[in-house]
C-alpha cells in the first residue's frame, strides 16, 4: 500500500515545479477530449451528418495526423524549435476549433484536415518536452501523469461536454477553442513559456 501512495504517477503533484506545465497540459487535454469527444454531435447538428460521413471526417482528421507526424512534425520542430512550434501549434488548433463555428460544410473538411496536422505536432513536442524537462523524477512516472491526466480530462469533458452540448451545439467548439488559448495564456502567465524558449536557444547554442 505505501509503494503505491508513494511510487504512482500523481505523487508527482507534490513537486511544486512540475504545476505549470502539467496545468498548461491538462487544460489543453480538456479542450481536445471536449473536440474528440462531441466533434461528432457538431456534425450533426450543424451539417446533418449520418454515421458513415462522420466515420469518413474521422479517416480526414486522422489521416492528415498521421502524415504531419511522420513528414511534417519532427522536421519542423527541428527547423522552428519546440517553442514556435508548441505556442504556434496550440494557436492554430483554437483558431481552427474557433472558424468552425461560422463555417460552411467545404471548408469544415480543410479546417478539420488543418486541426489534424496541427494536433499531430503539437503532440510530438508536449510529451517530449515535458519527458526531458522532468526526467529526473523517472520517464516513467513523467509519462504515467500524463496519460493520467489525459484520461482524467477525457472523464470531466465526457460528463461536462454534455452539458455545453445541450447550450448551443457551437458552444463546443467555442470552448474547446477557448480552452486551447486559456492553456496558452497559463503557459506565459506561470513563466512555463520563458523556460521552453530558453530551452530552445540552450539547443541553438549548442547545436552551433
Amino acid at each position: 500500500r505505501r509503494l503505491i501512495i508513494e511510487e504512482n504517477s500523481f505523487a508527482l503533484l507534490k513537486h511544486r515545479i512540475i504545476w505549470p506545465l502539467f496545468s498548461f497540459y491538462f487544460i489543453y487535454t480538456l479542450a481536445i477530449n471536449l473536440f474528440y469527444e462531441y466533434y461528432p454531435v457538431w456534425l450533426v447538428e450543424r451539417f446533418g451528418y449520418n454515421g458513415q460521413e462522420i466515420a469518413w471526417m474521422t479517416v480526414i482528421i486522422t489521416t492528415f495526423m498521421i502524415l504531419s507526424s511522420v513528414f511534417i512534425a519532427t522536421r519542423l520542430i527541428h527547423v522552428i524549435g519546440r517553442f514556435a512550434s508548441l505556442i504556434g501549434g496550440v494557436i492554430l488548433v483554437a483558431t481552427f476549433q474557433l472558424a468552425l463555428i461560422p463555417s460552411t460544410e467545404n471548408l469544415a473538411f480543410v479546417f478539420f484536415a488543418l486541426m489534424g496536422m496541427t494536433i499531430a505536432i503539437n503532440n510530438a513536442v508536449t510529451p517530449t518536452y515535458m519527458s526531458d524537462r522532468f526526467e529526473h523524477f523517472g520517464q516513467g512516472k513523467v509519462m504515467g501523469l500524463q496519460t493520467s491526466l489525459f484520461f482524467l480530462a477525457n472523464v470531466i469533458m465526457a460528463i461536462a461536454g454534455g452539458l455545453v452540448a445541450m447550450i448551443n451545439v457551437n458552444a463546443i467548439m467555442l470552448g474547446a477553442g477557448l480552452l486551447m488559448l486559456v492553456s496558452l495564456s497559463w503557459l506565459f502567465m506561470s513563466g512555463e513559456a520563458k523556460i521552453l524558449k530558453s530551452d530552445h536557444a540552450h539547443s541553438d547554442n549548442t547545436d552551433v
